[in-house]
């Protein structure tokens, strides 16, 4: 029979190994995960299991909820429509990083113009992604 341990136990009680079911949730888990990769060298055996498991919990959340579109498939402003969905942002919002007008910003976000390099290196550390999800697509 297999037993939990006391740090076990204290780990369920902060977040249940239980599937995530909302951003709240996501929140938790990654807060939780993120304490225990602060002492990684140092986790128990129990430890480590939990945090094991609770990795793929934040995983197949992340796949569902979170999942980047196929590249192939969507232009570069379908790109950036979608990551500014997913971040909850506005054009108004990216045109203050881009610092362009919000008629350049809807050119932009609808695809009627390309993105210039700077724009695209800001996006991307924007983002905290690859440029080349804002490069356009060969012929």
């Amino acid at each position: 029979m297999i037993t939990a341990g006391r740090k076990y136990k204290k780990l369920i009680d902060r977040c249940a190994l239980r599937p995530l079911t909302s951003e709240a949730d996501l929140d938790v888990a990654l807060a939780v995960s993120e304490s225990l990769f602060k002492r990684l060298d140092e986790l128990e055996v129990e430890e480590e299991d939990y945090l094991n498991l609770l990795g793929q919990l934040i995983e197949t959340y992340e796949k569902q909820h979170h999942a980047l579109p196929d590249t192939e498939d969507n232009s570069p402003a379908d790109m950036l429509r979608w990551l500014m969905d997913v971040n909850g942002q506005k054009q108004v919002d990216l045109a203050a990083v881009l610092g362009v007008s919000s008629g350049r910003m809807s050119e932009l976000a609808n695809g009627h113009r390309d993105f210039s390099k700077s724009q695209i290196t800001k996006l991307a550390r924007h983002f905290n992604v690859g440029p080349g999800l804002f490069l356009p697509k060969d012929v």
